[in-house]
């Protein structure tokens, strides 16, 4: 029944990150007389209420530790992390430790999914061209998509742990993803690629000449670098959307064919 619970919670955490709010309809009802979530005064040194590392962002948030209703303390996390506002990661593990580094890979996951979809879209798009081109792109995308869900991720930190001391000791950690600080950051990152992308295309339109092998290569680099960051944007942006290209899909395949 525990390990039922459990998972119900997981499910319900992972739904809001996605926007949606489920209920947890078919969850024991709660007792009435059980008391709200409320912060420990006295944390076991097992479970400090210390700032969390996070995954690198820049100011060091303190981590609220509570204990008490676990259905409240979700209850309470929804209202307080609205998902307009965060996107959201649940790790449950006996320690502390695993559970924070479990909340982060659940933070982590949607966007290694959409970049790595992005970068595949391009290799059929492209790296078809030549083998030499396909060859090229492989050896860029996985940097691109290093330095991308980093980018975003400098946005995410562990919020809140939640104990259970019955029937065992569970530690339950939120980790959180503030959506419109990674987005004006994420668009700023892309509008400087745009910038470059653009100023190559209309070099090489005027010249008239086909872009040299090096200016090929940077602008290979930009492109796939960009639409990595585009692909988390999206996820970030509360429209779903990223930039537009500044240049055609079309006319970056041509220069690149020549």
């Amino acid at each position: 029944m525990f390990y039922r619970i459990a998972a119900l919670i997981a499910a319900l955490l992972m739904a809001w990150a996605a926007g949606c709010a489920h209920r947890i309809s078919d969850a024991p009802e709660r007792d009435e007389a059980a008391p709200p979530p409320t912060m420990v005064d006295k944390p076991s040194p097992s479970s400090p209420s210390v700032p969390s590392k996070g995954t690198g962002v820049k100011k060091k948030m303190p981590v609220k530790v509570k204990t008490g209703d676990r259905l409240g303390w979700v209850d309470n996390a929804v209202k307080t992390y609205p998902p307009d506002r965060f996107l959201t990661g649940v790790g449950i593990a006996p320690d502390r430790k695993t559970a924070e580094q479990r909340a982060l890979v659940e933070l982590k996951k949607p966007f290694t999914r959409a970049i790595s979809g992005r970068i595949t879209m391009q290799r059929e798009s492209i790296g078809k061209l030549s083998d030499p081109l396909d060859r090229e792109l492989i050896e860029l995308a996985a940097a691109s998509r290093e330095s991308s869900l980093e980018a975003a991720l400098a946005f995410g930190r562990v919020a809140e742990i939640f104990v259970e001391k019955k029937p065992q000791t569970t530690i339950y950690a939120l980790a959180v993803l503030d959506r419109p600080a990674c987005t004006r950051q994420l668009e700023s990152r892309i509008r400087q690629l745009d910038h470059r992308l653009k100023k190559i295309a209309d070099r090489s339109r005027q010249s008239k000449e086909p872009i040299q092998p090096d200016q090929k290569s940077e602008l290979l680099q930009i492109l796939t670098r960009r639409e990595a960051l585009d692909a988390a944007l999206a996820l970030t942006n509360k429209t779903g959307k990223g930039i537009p290209l500044p240049v055609s899909q079309q006319v970056l395949v041509s220069l690149i064919k020549k």
